[in-house]
């Protein structure tokens, strides 16, 4: 009997067509009576059907784990890693080719509760198999497990956790710091963005207080050296000065935003200070108004600020930049409420002239564009003549523009604010009116 003829001449012509490829030489059947194919998934094997085409292969048994895929070796044959025709030399060249393990699995993976810890921060279920399978085959998060702190990206890209063994104790050190800022503050929204970095609205989760968090990079933050020889951030010693928080002589100024906490960190400082309720920025607050609010209101606010710079030049400090998006305004009690804030730009008080300026450039005052040299309280005051003057005005009043004598006189304002704005944007610093005098102005009294 012709056995072989009852067969198709592929199969019957096997031996002629090269070796049985490498990943067939060892065991193909395991104790279940399965079958590993090159697919990385266990079949039905039967006793035949071992060389049979894929379209006449069994359909794989749902349920079984995939294992893990096969290596293509040099000379283009496939073979599994724990293959047993496999020598030590060609093992270890295939955990090579698999790559090194990333660095946030160099330390251990599973706690006494038999929980694994991913990429993801989180803790898994941990089988004795999956600790290296793709994102797509690993267990679900099991619900009810805390959350554990994410994984720090560090300077060559990979990826670690605070306690991982192959961290130094400076990089500890700074995720500590990072970790006790998020446990302390939880930032909600962005309030605003520039030049300096990003404010963010918060809360300050140890007392439920509003709370606004200015992020300022490394590399444009200015230190100050102190008494003892310690560097510290130049915006808040002077926010602190400003105040009235910083020396036994400072005066208690209301009218400064208060300092909460200083956080440095890796690649940033960031400066918590409080938030008003209802607050907003006097530009946002006159764009609600529709640029029409009574003078008795502008009265206040204007008052409310000459009596911060006032009390802020007093405790020596000169903020620099004085304008509409620099104040806070708060109204909870029907009264306008008002607090200066972003120091970013300040210096100290000094009796000698400044020679460069700091500050929004069009609100510089003009003895600067014309001589290069400026003085603290003269600039202050020269700016809160501007700034009543932009309360009144649709597009940015500035310097230049006043200095043509292009809208000198406010149309909506009273005759006595008029006198009072003249004399904040007299051009001759030397004629200019100081902040206390303007205290006393008659606009106030009436």
């Amino acid at each position: 009997m012709d056995f072989l003829g009852k067969f198709p001449g592929h199969v019957q012509n096997l031996t002629k067509e090269g070796p049985i490829p490498r990943h067939f030489e060892g065991p193909l059947k395991d104790e279940d009576g399965l079958l590993t194919t090159g697919r990385g998934r266990k079949r039905k094997a039967d006793k035949d059907n071992v060389l049979l085409s894929n379209s006449k292969k069994p359909k794989v048994v749902e349920g079984f784990q995939e294992l893990p895929s096969c290596i293509l070796l040099e000379d283009y044959s496939q073979v599994y890693p724990d293959s047993p025709c496999l020598n030590e030399t060609e093992k270890d060249c295939i955990r090579k080719r698999e790559g090194p393990i990333p660095r946030h699995f160099e330390g251990p993976l599973k706690d006494e509760d038999r929980l694994l810890t991913t990429g993801r921060g989180r803790k898994r279920k941990a089988e004795e198999d999956n600790v290296q399978l793709s994102n797509s085959k690993k267990p679900k998060v099991v619900e009810g497990f805390q959350k554990l702190p994410s994984c720090i990206l560090l300077e060559d890209n990979s990826q670690v956790y605070p306690d991982s063994p192959c961290l130094d104790e400076t990089e500890k050190d700074w995720i500590r710091k990072r970790e006790d800022f998020e446990y302390l503050y939880k930032e909600q929204f962005l309030l605003g963005k520039g030049g300096f970095g990003s404010v963010y609205a918060g809360i300050n989760l140890s007392d439920g207080k509003s709370i606004a968090l200015k992020h300022i990079p490394k590399a444009k933050v200015k230190y100050c050296q102190v008494d003892n020889g310690e560097m510290k951030v130049l915006e808040t010693l002077l926010l602190m000065k400003a105040a009235g928080n910083l020396g036994e002589r400072c005066k208690y100024n209301p009218g400064i935003i208060e300092l909460v906490d200083i956080v440095d960190l890796k690649d940033e400082v960031v400066i918590v200070m409080e938030l008003p309720d209802n607050a907003m920025d006097l530009h946002n607050y006159c764009k609600m108004k529709n640029g029409e609010m009574q003078e008795q209101e502008v009265k206040v606010i204007i008052q409310q600020i000459l009596k911060a710079a006032f009390i802020m030049h007093e405790n020596g400090v000169f903020h620099r930049d004085i304008k509409a998006e620099n104040v806070l305004i708060s109204n909870t009690n029907g009264t306008p409420s008002v607090k200066i804030i972003d120091f970013g730009c300040g210096d100290w008080v000094k009796d000698v002239p400044y020679e460069r300026f700091a500050g929004t450039w069009i609100f510089a005052p003009p003895e600067f564009l014309r001589h290069k040299k400026y003085q603290a309280e003269q600039t202050t005051v020269w700016q809160i003549g501007l700034l009543l003057h932009n309360l009144y005005t649709h597009k940015p009043y500035g310097t230049k523009e006043h200095m043509k004598g292009e809208t000198l006189f406010i149309n909506s304002l009273s005759f006595l604010g008029n006198v009072f704005a003249m004399q904040c944007l007299t051009q001759n610093p030397n004629c200019r009116d100081g902040l206390k005098k303007l205290l006393d102005h008659k606009w106030f009294k009436v």
